[in-house]
């Protein structure tokens, strides 16, 4: 059983060898564009395609430096939140 944890842990998971958060994203994010970009000016899909693999490339290159990249991701957007005890004012104070 322990290994099971340790593993999931060593190994995040991956989307076609780049970490799934940046690889999810890029995908979508060049799917919206090959729909729209034919859709609306009759451009080629292969340069968006092209351009994916391309990005995909870079982003599992970063994910090979730091596997982790998923989880930094989301504790960065984590961390960006703002706290809803601390009244705006001259001085900072919690409020409980």
């Amino acid at each position: 059983m322990p290994e099971k944890i340790l593993r999931a842990v060593a190994n995040p998971a991956t989307l076609f060898w780049a970490p799934q958060l940046p690889a999810g994203i890029n995908m979508a994010v060049h799917a919206f564009f090959i729909i729209y970009g034919w859709g609306i000016f009759r451009m080629s899909p292969l340069i968006f395609i092209a351009s994916f693999f391309i990005c995909h490339m870079v982003i599992a290159s970063q994910g090979v430096r730091e596997p982790h990249l998923s989880t930094m991701i989301r504790a960065w957007l984590f961390g960006r939140r703002r706290t809803r005890n601390l009244n705006p004012g001259r001085t900072k104070k919690f409020v409980s």
